[in-house]
């Protein structure tokens, strides 16, 4: 499983660079199967998270990886 994102989102980092490190990610330990986490709900950064954890979800299926959201079940970024 791969979790990782939420310290490259406070620093400003693009969406797409995060993907493309999640990907090197993978092949560097050549996995067989990935499964990608979505980052947890912030303070301060519920757009930018809600936007990561759609971008992470449609690279996991064009990757053919399953994409897990643990924070579904405690609400969305903003608290709602």
């Amino acid at each position: 499983m791969i979790l990782g994102g939420t310290n490259d989102l406070a620093l400003g980092v693009p969406t797409e660079t995060i993907l493309a490190e999640t990907r090197r990610t993978a092949d560097a330990v050549g996995a067989p199967s990935v499964a990608l986490a979505a980052i947890a709900p912030a303070d301060g950064f519920a757009e930018q998270v809600v936007a990561l954890n759609a971008g992470m979800e449609e690279f996991a299926d064009d990757q053919g990886w399953t994409f897990v959201d643990p924070w579904r079940t405690v609400g969305s970024p903003d608290g709602a």
